[in-house]
């Protein structure tokens, strides 16, 4: 049995609201992981997983058409993918960078 189009379009709007409704848990991960961060800046583990989450967040938001929250997201993983790549963690001259883009992508969580 094949879904008619107007079906297949309200199990993607389900879908996108599901999505939705489980970002404020993002959002805790987010901020856990700023505030392990925050305590130590040398924290690599820490900073992997903020690369996975922003991966993941850049990638399923667009798909939901959340083009603000999918750039932010963008931004930080690219900012956070070199360090990851090279097995560094934060330091104090891109730790304010770090902080503006992380900002920028809570703020965008409630647009």
């Amino acid at each position: 049995m094949q879904m008619s189009n107007k079906e297949f379009l309200a199990q993607i709007e389900e879908l996108k609201q599901s999505y939705i409704a489980h970002l404020p848990e993002k959002m805790e991960q987010l901020k856990k992981l700023e505030k392990s961060l925050d305590e130590d800046l040398s924290n690599f583990e820490s900073l992997k997983e903020l690369y996975q989450l922003t991966h993941k967040l850049a990638g399923s938001s667009a798909s939901f058409g959340l083009s603000e929250l999918s750039e932010r997201a963008y931004e930080l993983e690219m900012f956070i993918k070199p360090l990851v790549k090279k097995n560094e963690a934060l330091d104090k001259n891109s730790f304010e960078v770090y902080k503006t883009l992380l900002n920028s992508l809570k703020k965008s969580f409630s647009e």
